[in-house]
């Protein structure tokens, strides 16, 4: 799932995300964090010779998703954001239609 919606973004911003790792971890570190919700995805900007990092987190996404086709579009959604935040740009840059049913 989580492969199609790179693919998917990739065909746009091939050169953009040549270098950028895509990665799924099952749950996000919260050690540090201090809000109410729990994250659905995060960047990590590159630095010290390694490369810029997409992390989606599977569990909060699953726990989120009401079926496979909420899950497909969640996961776009999360990957677009994610995207958008590392190159800063908007999300309705990243995707046509990702502002559509919000």
């Amino acid at each position: 799932m989580a492969t199609a919606a790179v693919a998917r973004l990739d065909k746009k911003w091939s050169r953009e995300l040549a270098d950028v790792q895509f990665l799924v971890e099952d749950v996000p570190d919260l050690s540090d964090w201090d809000r109410d919700w729990v994250p659905l995805g995060r960047t990590e900007p590159a630095e010290a010779g390694l490369p810029a990092r997409v992390v989606l987190h599977r569990r909060p996404i699953q726990t989120r998703a009401a079926g496979e086709l909420a899950m497909r579009r969640l996961v776009l959604d999360v990957l677009v954001e994610q995207v958008a935040d590392l190159l800063d740009r908007e999300p309705t840059e990243i995707v046509s239609g990702y502002d559509d049913d919000q």
